[in-house]
């Protein structure tokens, strides 16, 4: 493991570290280098009590959207604070 990254099934991994609060939580995370944003499994926002600030409507490939909503949690990479909201 150099930097915090590692290989599994020939994908990019990294270890994340989710902070509120009240808790602390180290997920492992698939890196998508050319992402802008994160995703982060619903249950676990629903586990740490996290803020809810919006519900947006989404489109992926399929030809409806889908409506997911968007959490506040200060979200840690190694060491390096990353801004995501």
């Amino acid at each position: 493991m150099a930097n915090g990254l590692y290989f599994k099934n020939s994908e990019l991994y990294g270890k994340i570290r989710l902070e509120t609060r009240n808790d602390t939580r180290i997920l492992e995370a698939l890196v998508d280098t050319g992402a802008f944003k994160t995703l982060i499994p619903e249950s676990i926002c629903r586990e740490l009590n996290l803020p809810r600030v919006a519900a947006k409507n989404v489109w992926g490939i399929c030809p409806t959207s889908t409506t997911v909503n968007i959490y506040l949690v200060d979200v840690f990479f190694w060491i390096t604070k990353l801004l995501i909201r």
